[in-house]
């Protein structure tokens, strides 16, 4: 076993703790803060059930994990090794000889579960998240508008025809009354629109052609229609979800299809597929760069200071990670080494601190 010691065990298990804790301490925090923002429009303009209300901010809290678990992270190991320095069970373990990498090992671990944890949040949770918060924000969070006029969405279709609709419930993949505009002399009125695959559904559905006299005219009404050979349909009308909210295969999958993209719309997908592949890393970034630091034996141990410094190093790497965004988006540098230079820089660093303190103490 990996953590076979008593010692190693108990590390561990405080630092899982107190990891809960704070991830929970962190996620009130955050719901307060959001629920006080939009509470007058929640009570004001729309009716709800609680129970909605409580999914929608788990979604919240599913979407946001990798901002989440390398902050309570760092709390994490502030609270355990800070403990045992005040305490002067550092300096026992310490002198029965165990070096530093050792102390560090269970974190280590817990560093890796939540690595691999980020990556399946990444690719199954947080993409269908983000489609519960958007019905959510669509139903519940919209100031009604006073005009009362309806905004409608346009959407490419394949064959260079164009989709306009009212709404659309992410939630199940649907559009309501939608206008499918094939050419100047064809239109398609379609009451529902389900896009499921291969092919898209329409219910209530009218064919207007266009006449000779210059008028629109309804041809054939169907109840249910199915649009076949409209696959690439599918494939558009999904690219109203941001590429940030897609799953890591998804990205893939898009990356690397047959058809040709743009060098932006490259430049986008390239960036969230390396940004969604390397944030996770930054939890063994953290326990590398700070256990050094709270596992020094000094008269003088500044804590706070300590404390302030993780902090601000913390929103230090999380803004040079959203300029890093900007820029591989912008395509202003390649996206791989804008998103990869950052942390594996850090890493290499962070690595080498750790070998070299490893060994003076």
């Amino acid at each position: 076993m990996m953590l076979s010691k008593i010692w190693e065990r108990y590390i561990f298990f405080q630092a899982l703790k107190f990891l809960f804790f704070f991830l929970f301490c962190i996620y009130a925090i955050y719901v307060l803060i959001d629920f006080s923002t939009h509470s007058a429009r929640l009570f004001t303009y729309s009716a709800f059930a609680y129970l909605d209300l409580f999914l929608y901010y788990l979604h919240h809290f599913v979407m946001r994990l990798y901002l989440f678990f390398p902050l309570a992270l760092l709390f994490s190991i502030l609270k355990v090794f800070g403990s045992m320095n005040l305490h002067n069970e550092l300096v026992s373990l310490r002198m029965s000889g165990l070096s530093m990498p050792m102390l560090a090992r269970p974190f280590f671990l817990l560093s890796l579960m939540i690595t691999l944890l980020t990556y399946v949040n990444f690719e199954f949770f947080a993409p269908k998240s983000y489609q519960f918060t958007t019905y959510f924000k669509e139903s519940h969070l919209r100031k009604p508008k006073e005009n009362n006029r309806k905004s409608l969405h346009i959407l490419p279709a394949s064959n260079h025809s164009k989709i306009i609709y009212q709404k659309k419930l992410p939630e199940e993949n649907i559009l309501f009354d939608v206008f499918w505009i094939i050419s100047k002399k064809e239109i398609w009125h379609i009451k529902k629109l389900s896009l499921e695959q291969p092919f898209p559904i329409g219910f209530y559905v009218d064919k207007l052609l266009y006449d000779s006299n210059g008028r629109f005219i309804k041809e054939a009404s169907y109840n249910q229609w199915t649009f076949s050979g409209m696959n690439i349909f599918s494939e558009k009308a999904q690219n109203t979800i941001p590429y940030e909210h897609y799953s890591i295969s998804s990205l893939t999958r898009t990356l690397y299809k047959k058809e040709s993209s743009s060098k932006i719309e490259k430049a986008h997908l390239l960036t969230q597929l390396h940004y969604k592949l390397s944030m996770p890393l930054f939890s063994f970034l953290i326990s590398l760069g700070l256990i050094p630091y709270i596992l020094i034996f000094s008269r003088n141990f500044r804590f706070l200071i300590l404390t302030l410094c993780a902090l601000f190093g913390y929103v230090v790497f999380f803004t040079m990670m959203d300029a890093t965004v900007i820029l591989g988006e912008n395509n202003v540098f390649s996206p791989v080494y804008c998103l990869w230079s950052p942390i594996l820089l850090s890493l290499l660093f962070a690595l080498r601190n750790f070998h070299k303190k490893s060994h003076i103490q």
